[in-house]
């Protein structure tokens, strides 16, 4: 059996294949390697939620991520994470920016409800970021997911006056309260139908008035007064003992 020898054009064409696939192999590690980092990190998040966030970008592990999957890997970890940009600067720097959901409201006093429908610690943003956000208490931040609609669509529009007024409520997903700051025996029942009008409010004023001028709040200490604004066409006062307001 006779063996043709190898054509010397053909192995030579392999060869100058192999060296040149070896050689951008080599290239592309040294184009590849990240040596630096420059981030863009919205400033409203702290600086120490903006240090984790570098810290998880530039940790080893997380390099091995590509391209497309390392904003989902940034988010998962940083659910405040809105967007980010990745684009390779030369040589060997990576630029990144990042862009945050905006806080919308307050929770329990330790926790932001951001336009994203996510929760987070209030120390996730800087102080300014909230100081003007008003304070919702909420029954249990575990199931806030469901009540975000109701806090957006309702509770985040109240007016200041109403904030300074009262303390805000959430009972359940469609259904707040408002106390009086003045008068913690005194509240007022609504749901995601009704419209907190000037004139229903000072209708609860009057409510509340009439009461006072009885003295009911001190002769009936273990009431609870609820003036409930869920019908269209009349307002029913009622009392409650316990932390009951509704059937």
């Amino acid at each position: 059996m006779k063996f043709r020898k190898p054509n010397k054009k053909i192995v030579m064409l392999l060869v100058l294949m192999f060296g040149g696939y070896v050689g951008m192999r080599t290239i592309y590690k040294k184009v590849s390697s990240i040596q630096s980092y420059r981030f863009y990190i919205d400033q409203q998040v702290s600086v120490a939620v903006r240090q984790k966030i570098k810290d998880f970008i530039t940790d080893e592990q997380t390099n091995k991520f590509p391209f497309g999957s390392l904003a989902q890997a940034v988010h998962e970890e940083f659910p405040c994470v809105e967007s980010i940009i990745v684009h390779r600067r030369m040589p060997g720097c990576l630029e990144v920016k990042i862009a945050v959901s905006s806080p919308t409201i307050i929770l329990n006093n330790n926790s932001l409800l951001l336009v994203n429908g996510v929760v987070v610690s209030k120390d996730t943003f800087v102080k300014a970021a909230s100081k003007k956000l008003h304070n919702v208490d909420v029954p249990s931040l575990q199931t806030i997911e469901d009540k975000a609609t109701f806090i957006k669509r309702h509770l985040v529009r109240l007016s200041d006056s109403i904030f300074k007024m009262y303390r805000v409520e959430l009972r359940d997903n469609f259904h707040a309260l408002l106390h009086d700051k003045k008068q913690n025996k005194f509240s007022v029942l609504f749901n995601k139908d009704v419209e907190l009008s000037d004139k229903k409010l000072a209708q609860c004023k009057r409510l509340k008035q009439r009461l006072e001028d009885r003295d009911v709040f001190i002769s009936q200490p273990r009431e609870r007064w609820v003036v409930d604004i869920r019908f269209k066409d009349q307002i029913v006062l009622y009392a409650r003992k316990g932390d009951c307001y509704y059937g």
